[in-house]
């Protein structure tokens, strides 16, 4: 007997080590995906603040700490809870998942919807089967309330629902800083570049102060201490640029130098080029600097006059057809010798053009144009 009873407690100690092992092979992947989850979304999202459990009977609660204004914070809202007697589901945070119920927007952030909020962060409001939504908010110097919202009766409820509530990571500081290139283009033109240093994105709308020196005669054959001429401040357009012609004698080089600013939180940025006045440079000159184009369109669908107005110091014109009932914003956004390509805001569309030998119109097709359709630009008031 005895030795059957230590038989059977070996063998009963044997199996329990195995069955051990066995869960602690099945638990330990599982505990550390989840430690690698809230490892990587703490990572992204910060710290978690606190857990809330929103009871679904439509009680307020609210966080214990209180969420400093100003600074942004994630909510997370995971899991579901029930509208009905009888049952432990059919309901989430976004969604009535059961009945689809179109007035159900059940969990509620200081008074608004979580969907609602989302929907307004750009953040995904669509139904998540796995029943996890997640959104931001920024604290404003009080605690969080939360409640669920039933426009039933509250009583058959069940459930509740965990909410997380992570501190948003800062926010990168705004850049500061610009950055200015200058590039010489065809007919003695310049095309300005203003980025941002930090992610090297256009920036528009960055003046310009720019100053044109004459330094090489090419009839002299020397360099020159020549006058120098003060244009007129240029401004760049939605792709960080700005066209600046220059003009002078044949064969001459002159100096081009742009200041670059943009209000009083940025940094500036100068830069400097040559240019030298090539054959026909001084023909396009006239329409390019022209602050007011008087335009025809012609075609099987109809005629259409119009008057271009430049904005001071810009490639950008207010445009206006059929004396004022049409209107719409046109951009010259590049020159490539005699070829000129203007975007129409309106339609998304673009004029393509070519100056004549003279320089004082334009002629050329558009991108939505129909065959046989042609528009042309002569000079009004230059600047």
């Amino acid at each position: 007997m005895k030795f059957n009873q230590m038989h059977h407690s070996i063998r009963f100690g044997v199996e329990a080590a195995i069955i051990f092992i066995l869960l602690s092979l099945c638990l330990v992947p599982a505990i550390a995906q989840d430690y690698s989850q809230n490892s990587a979304a703490e990572e992204v999202l910060g710290s978690l603040l606190e857990t809330v459990t929103v009871p679904s009977g439509g009680n307020p609660v609210y966080t214990t700490n209180v969420l400093e204004a100003g600074k942004r914070y994630i909510i997370q809202a995971p899991g579901v809870f029930s509208y009905w007697d009888g049952s432990t589901d059919g309901a989430d945070a976004y969604y009535d998942y059961r009945d689809q119920g179109v007035d159900y927007r059940p969990l509620q952030i200081d008074g608004q919807s979580m969907y609602d909020i989302a929907k307004t962060n750009g953040d995904p409001v669509e139904y998540n089967p796995n029943h996890f939504y997640e959104t931001s908010i920024v604290g404003s110097g009080k605690p969080l309330m939360l409640s669920i919202w039933d426009p039933g009766p509250y009583g058959d409820n069940h459930g509740s629902l965990d909410v997380k509530v992570y501190q948003g990571q800062p926010e990168a500081p705004a850049c500061d800083r610009l950055l200015l290139d200058l590039e010489e283009r065809p007919n003695s033109a310049v095309t300005a570049k203003v980025v941002d240093v930090c992610e090297h994105k256009p920036l528009k709308d960055v003046r310009l102060e720019i100053r044109v020196f004459h330094t090489y005669d090419d009839q002299l054959k020397k360099a020159i201490n020549g006058n120098y001429v003060d244009r007129e401040p240029m401004y760049t357009d939605r792709n960080g640029e700005a066209l600046i012609p220059v003009s002078g004698n044949l064969r001459d080089i002159y100096r081009v130098d742009a200041y670059a600013s943009k209000g009083d939180e940025w940094d500036t940025s100068d830069r400097s080029i040559h240019v030298t006045i090539g054959e026909g440079a001084t023909s396009p000159v006239a329409v390019l600097l022209a602050s007011n184009w008087i335009v025809s369109e012609r075609g099987p669908q109809g005629n259409y006059d119009g008057t271009w107005i430049r904005r001071p110091g810009t490639n950008t014109f207010d445009a206006s057809w059929s004396n004022g009932s049409i209107t719409d914003v046109i951009d010259i956004t590049s020159v490539e010798g005699n070829k000129v390509t203007l975007h129409r805001q309106g339609n998304n569309g673009d004029y393509i053009g070519t100056i004549s030998p003279d320089g004082s119109s334009i002629s050329g097709t558009a991108s939505w144009y129909a065959p046989g359709e042609k528009w042309s630009v002569s000079i009004g008031e230059s600047l």
